[in-house]
């Protein structure tokens, strides 16, 4: 809904930016699952600027590799381009993946991955507002559409009693004695 030229199916074109998107939410869920329980400096601040750097060596790598330095023309950059990028870098990036790295070891993970009702909104509405973006039908139907499925996994019901809910709670210290 979000990538497609049209609202048709067949208008759909299997893109670089498309299966980023497919192997990006697997890869943020595990990695949020495995930062519960993979040693981690203490300070959020540092695993915050650890993850930082080995995700932005890793795509200066990838553009050195897709030849990008190479036609990147410094001086055409905008004011404005270059606004965005410090706002990315110090609220979108600093601030916010610290406090998400801060939730991940301080509060349960239900409650951590409430991120995602926030985060679209939040970018839709600060793109509104700021860039002068267009809300039109289709984002705001498409935000509708991943606020409702991130709300609908995040409420789903456990299940109740069972090895896995013990088990759940004896890897994190919760469980009772019988």
């Amino acid at each position: 809904m979000l990538v497609a030229p049209s609202l048709r199916v067949e208008a759909l074109t299997v893109s670089g930016g498309l299966i980023a998107l497919l192997v990006a939410s697997p890869s943020w869920a595990i990695g949020s699952v495995y930062a519960r329980r993979a040693p981690l400096p203490p300070s959020p601040f540092m695993a915050t600027a650890c993850e930082m750097i080995m995700g932005g060596g890793a795509l200066l790598v990838v553009s050195w590799l897709q030849g990008e330095p190479k036609v990147l023309d410094w001086a055409s950059v905008s004011a404005r381009s270059w606004g965005a990028l410090a706002f990315l870098t110090v609220l979108g990036s600093i601030v916010a993946f610290s406090a998400y790295v801060w939730l991940l070891s301080n509060v349960p993970l239900t409650l951590t991955s409430t991120y995602a009702y926030v985060n679209p909104v939040v970018a839709v509405l600060l793109g509104w507002w700021l860039a002068a973006e267009r809300l039109e039908a289709r984002t705001l139907v498409g935000g509708a559409v991943i606020v409702a499925a991130v709300a609908m996994i995040t409420t789903a019901s456990k299940p109740s009693g069972g090895a896995s809910s013990k088990g759940a709670g004896a890897s994190r210290g919760t469980a009772r004695p019988a």
